[in-house]
């Protein structure tokens, strides 16, 4: 396409689509942008909009690590909003949309590694409980309402999306007091413990 660029007042090339009508609305939205830079009617947030979701998440990461958290929650938050963006595959900020991430975590299962007694999310097993739906959401929630804080986009698009009442939630694993038999077993393992590291060759 070859549009004229008022902000610079010469005529531009720029590879366009395939669709010709896809290419003449690209010329049509590039000269409009630029006549409105040319009038100093820019808005902040146009860059932003069109910079990748991927972009953005470094920064939010960078701004908890700076309020001292501990390394390993900022890392798991990571964790939880790149899982929700590679399985809702937006790719842009404005796309994530309630409706999606609600269902992306209602499909979340639980597996198990095999050399780890660790549960992990993924895509097979068993649904992931309640609390941990809600952790899921809790994080993306905070990754939205930053971008708002900081410009990055107008409207949290996922201001709708609500937590299930801790009241309303499944405890996957009730917590019991230990029973005696299972004290002595813990103090017997506690003690035996430092000989077992001791004798143990990895």
């Amino acid at each position: 396409v070859c549009w004229f660029d008022a902000e610079r007042g010469e005529w531009r090339n720029r590879t366009a689509y395939t669709d010709k009508e896809s290419s003449i609305e690209l010329g049509r939205r590039l000269e409009r942008e630029a006549a409105r830079r040319a009038e100093g009617l820019t808005d902040p947030m146009d860059a932003h909009r069109r910079r990748p979701i991927d972009q953005h998440l470094p920064d939010f990461i960078a701004k908890v690590n700076a309020g001292q958290r501990d390394a390993r929650y900022a890392q798991q938050l990571e964790n939880r909003i790149r899982r929700i963006i590679d399985g809702t595959k937006v790719e842009r900020l404005h796309e994530l949309d309630p409706v999606h991430v609600e269902r992306f975590l209602s499909e979340l299962r639980v597996t198990r590694k095999p050399s780890s007694k660790k549960a992990e999310p993924g895509s097979a097993g068993r649904a992931v409980s309640g609390i941990t739906r809600n952790e899921y959401m809790g994080s993306v929630k905070a990754f939205t309402k930053w971008a708002v804080e900081a410009r990055r986009i107008e409207v949290d698009p996922l201001a709708s999306l609500k937590r299930t009442e801790r009241k309303a939630l499944t405890t996957a694993h009730p917590r019991r007091a230990l029973r005696t038999d299972e004290v002595a077993q813990l103090l017997d393992a506690a003690e035996r413990r430092p000989l077992v590291e001791l004798l143990t060759i990895r």
